[in-house]
């Protein structure tokens, strides 16, 4: 029994594997399925995004486009203004102005030409991080290269001066710059190209306006449409008019705090504020935070002040005006407060713009359509990598290979996050010593002295320039910070006294996003940190200075571009790429030589295997290494060894067995012979029909039938179960059926016949060895029927079309054969009407199991004969045994399966 539970449990698991498979498969198609889905989803919902205006530092139009640089990367975005209060959206983005030879670019400023987009760049040096010079191109779209324009490089004696361009609507290109010694103005013509320095003039370039003092200050450069030259000057806060050979003809606006008057003028275009008003001088008045514009005759026409006027912030950086798209909008841009701004009654904001991904969402439907087609075709691929081979090679590649790359990438992470704290506590440490040295050289009755717009060319202010430029040395000194006296007026910051010399109440925008300014205004005490506006990003050191009330009155301002240590993360990450490079070369050589020095030895085992399975069982691996695959080659080849001599000894067993099973086929044949075939048997007995079959669960079987004339008029017939199987099974069934035969001749009592086989038996049964018997013996005349059940399953008998069973009273149950000596075995009759039958079977039949180890039982048996009642004996066999076959679905028979059949015909 516990053989059989264990093949039970054995079939269970082996049709429990292909479910669990299916389970598994099924729930993975599923999370494809849904991982499609949602890629899908994603490719939707981000087809269309808003994207917020991240780090601005210029803006212009050209056409009906409008162009705002971003400062990461240089890049510049397109955007499209369509219909009143439509949003913004994205055209084309592109970086440009790439690193080229020695030198790297940043994009500071943009200007509206006549043929394109002006892009305004520095040139820093690589090496040294030090401004070398300027760069105009023109970019007639993002789509073509860029035309160059002019180049100036920069010499020790001209320290960082500002350049700005126009161009007149002839074409011609239009420079100012505030070099204190040169010209102030140069002009272009169209299509030419230069490069210079200040002290080499090419031809192409005419030098034209007044001399430059260390006073001269230029902001703004705009060319009218008679061909006049306006410049806004941060000198004397005023607009200069120039003739179109830089000739100076008059000064308008005037200087102060007040509605309509310039306070640190900068941008100036000639621009119409609305669809039927006449193109006229508005210039940006960046201190008051107001636009000022201008008749021809100089009078003032109109102020436009969004503060006033509802803007959205609370401060406002106000540049030049451009009109923008088919409706000829007019547009600034708010670069502190990073937003765009509708110059209209509310002042409408636009602060994100409508971005369309297309390349993002094809990814994505590629990305669904590719896990569709995997959940699709899912049980191919998992054959198709059930049987890919992977070497060990490849095995070690993906093992170390991302070990080393994200190794190599955290220390890269680690040494970049030291090196900047480092730098930064060094820039700290540097600027606070500065700045204490500077704050106290300063003197306080003369910084309260400057209080105006024109003091910045009085004696005072020269004093403390030069105090500062000495002490703050940033021609001289390597890695000097930059320098910013800020004037504080009613709680705002103004440039006040700087490295440029720049107007004094020029306004310096702090957004909310710098909390550093205001809380070095509330706490007195000095701040530090990294900011960006729009001329980049910056790292500050602020050291306020009070008056003897305590009131903050300037804040010392030095700072110094993050483009070094930005520059230095760039270095160091090429560094580290380069050091991932090099050791991913490095280990995938290593691994390669170590594949190949591993592997060889199994390599020779693989051999070796190949030649040991094609039978040369003397062959023998030799490795030489004093390792585990050493002892693996001596273990495989005293396994060479015993599997030679297995190999005999399987050699000699295999034909031993042969010769078995030859005889087991032979034993199995004359069983075969032994049992009766022919059916009618016997022409004299017409009477009944009978018809028998047995199958053997091995070849010889323990089951057996048997029938033959016990005289004239009488037949006798029976089944019989031998325990057990195979040829000892066999044997004694033979040795049952001669005893049987033998002592049933002219004995007309079923049980008197068994009572003497079982006497015959058992002298000779050392095996211990028993038979469950039902013998019969029919009266073929009349039907009568005298039957002796030794412990065997009741036989069924077949009425008019009704089978029932043949069940025995208590005291007519017989032992089996073969068990006790002195034992009274009892006869039993039954008649026979015509057309009745009677059906003997052995256990096999009703003891057969499924695929769930259900038995097929005495009820489905019985339902069997019923269905087929009318039918031969011949095809109610054939029948049962279909069913018992289909039953048990092709598992292997465990019992032997014999049955008898007799009908009395009358």
């Amino acid at each position: 029994m516990n053989e059989l539970a264990d093949i039970s449990e054995a079939s269970k698991s082996v049709r429990r594997r292909p479910a669990r498979r299916f389970r598994a498969e099924l729930l993975l198609r599923i999370v494809l399925a849904l991982s499609a889905l949602l890629a899908l989803g994603a490719a939707v919902y981000s087809f269309r995004t808003f994207e917020p205006f991240r780090n601005p530092i210029a803006y212009a139009s050209h056409g009906e486009s409008f162009y705002v640089v971003e400062k990461a990367g240089n890049t510049v975005l397109q955007l499209a203004i369509g219909d009143p209060g439509a949003p913004l959206e994205l055209e084309s983005a592109r970086s440009i102005e790439p690193d080229e030879g020695p030198y790297y670019y940043m994009v500071r400023r943009l200007y509206q030409g006549r043929d394109g987009v002006v892009v305004h760049s520095y040139l820093y040096d690589k090496e040294s991080k030090i401004l070398v010079g300027y760069r105009f191109r023109i970019y007639r779209s993002l789509q073509e290269p860029p035309e160059e324009l002019l180049t100036v490089f920069l010499t020790d004696q001209n320290g960082y001066p500002e350049i700005r361009y126009a161009c007149d609507p002839a074409g011609r290109h239009y420079f100012v710059h505030d070099s204190a010694g040169y010209r102030c103005l140069w002009r272009m013509e169209t299509g030419k190209v230069a490069a210079l320095t200040f002290d080499r003039m090419p031809p192409d370039v005419q030098a034209l306006g007044e001399t430059n003092t260390d006073f001269s200050s230029w902001n703004g450069l705009s060319v009218g449409d008679d061909g006049h030259v306006y410049i806004t000057s941060g000198a004397d806060g005023l607009v200069n008019e120039l003739s179109a050979e830089g000739l100076p003809i008059r000064k308008i606006g005037k200087v102060g705090f007040e509605e309509g008057c310039l306070l640190a003028p900068s941008e100036l275009a000639f621009v119409s504020l609305g669809a039927r008003a006449a193109r006229l001088l508005t210039v940006a008045s960046p201190g008051n935070r107001t636009w000022v514009q201008y008749a021809a005759n100089g009078n003032v026409t109109r102020v436009l002040s969004p503060l006033k006027d509802g803007y959205a912030f609370p401060d406002a950086f106000v540049g030049p005006i451009y009109t923008v798209g088919s409706h000829r909008v007019p547009c600034a841009f708010d670069l502190a407060n990073k937003t765009m701004m509708v110059i209209d009654r509310d002042y409408t904001t636009m602060s994100t713009y409508w971005v369309t991904h297309y390349g993002r969402s094809g990814l994505l439907v590629l990305l669904a359509a590719a896990l569709s087609v995997i959940a699709i075709v899912l049980p191919r691929l998992r054959r198709f990598f059930r049987h890919l081979r992977f070497p060990f090679f490849l095995k070690l590649l993906l093992l170390f290979i991302p070990l080393l790359v994200a190794s190599a990438l955290v220390v890269g992470d680690w040494v970049k996050d030291d090196l900047s704290d480092d730098l930064l506590d060094e820039y700290v440490l540097r600027s606070a010593s500065l700045a204490w040295a500077v704050a106290n050289s300063l003197s306080l009755e003369e910084l309260e002295r400057i209080q105006a717009p024109e003091d910045r060319e009085s004696k005072v202010y020269e004093r403390v320039f030069r105090m500062l430029d000495r002490l703050v040395d940033t021609k001289n000194v390597d890695g000097a910070p930059k320098w910013i006296l800020h004037k504080i007026h009613e709680g705002r910051f103004y440039y006040g006294i700087n490295v440029w010399r720049g107007p004094i109440f020029e306004p310096f925008i702090v957004p909310r996003d710098r909390p550093m300014f205001f809380d070095v205004l509330q706490k007195k005490q000095p701040q530090s940190g990294i900011f960006t506006d729009d001329q980049g990003e910056w790292f500050s050191y602020l050291y306020p200075i009070t008056n003897l009330v305590g009131e903050v009155i300037y804040v010392l301002e030095l700072y110094r571009p993050t483009e070094s240590l930005h520059r230095t993360y760039e270095e160091i990450s090429q560094r580290v790429g380069a050091i991932i490079g090099v050791t991913v070369l490095a280990a995938v050589l290593l691994v390669l030589l170590f594949s190949y020095v591993f592997t060889r030895p199994l390599r020779l085992l693989a051999a070796a295997t190949k030649r040991i399975s094609a039978g040369e069982f003397d062959h023998q691996v030799r490795i030489r290494s004093r390792d585990e695959l050493h002892d693996l080659s001596h273990s495989f080849n005293r396994m060479t060894l015993s599997l030679k001599k297995y190999t005999a000894d399987l050699t000699r067993t295999t034909a031993a067995n042969e010769r078995y099973e030859s005889e087991l086929r032979f034993a199995r044949d004359i069983q075969q012979e032994l049992l009766p075939r022919q059916f009618p048997p016997y022409p004299g007995a017409s009477s009944v029909e009978i018809f028998a079959r047995m199958l053997p669960a091995r070849e010889v079987g323990g089951d057996y039938y048997d029938f033959f004339l016990v005289d004239r008029d009488h037949m006798g017939a029976l089944v019989a179960d031998v325990a057990g199987k195979g040829a000892g099974a066999g044997l004694f069934m033979m040795r049952m059926r001669t005893l049987l035969r033998d002592n049933a001749r002219g004995n007309l009592s079923a049980a008197d016949t068994l009572k003497r086989v079982n006497q015959l038996m058992l002298p000779d049964n050392q095996s211990m060895m028993f038979t469950t018997m039902i013998y019969l013996i029919c009266n073929l005349q009349t039907g009568r029927l005298v039957f002796c059940n030794a412990g065997h399953p009741p036989p069924l008998v077949l009425r008019k079309g009704s089978p029932e069973w043949l069940e025995a009273a208590p005291e007519e149950i017989n032992p089996p054969l073969g068990i006790r000596e002195a034992v009274g075995f009892k006869d039993r009759e039954l008649t026979l009407a015509k057309g009745d039958s009677l059906i003997l079977y052995t256990d096999g039949a009703t003891e057969a199991v499924d695929s769930g180890d259900h038995l097929f039982g005495d009820q489905r048996l019985l339902e069997c004969v019923k269905r087929q009642a009318l039918s031969s004996n011949h095809e109610i066999c054939d029948e049962i045994y279909r069913e018992l076959a289909l039953y048990q679905q092709g598992l292997e028979q465990f019992d032997d399966i014999t049955m008898l059949f007799l009908k009395y015909l009358g």
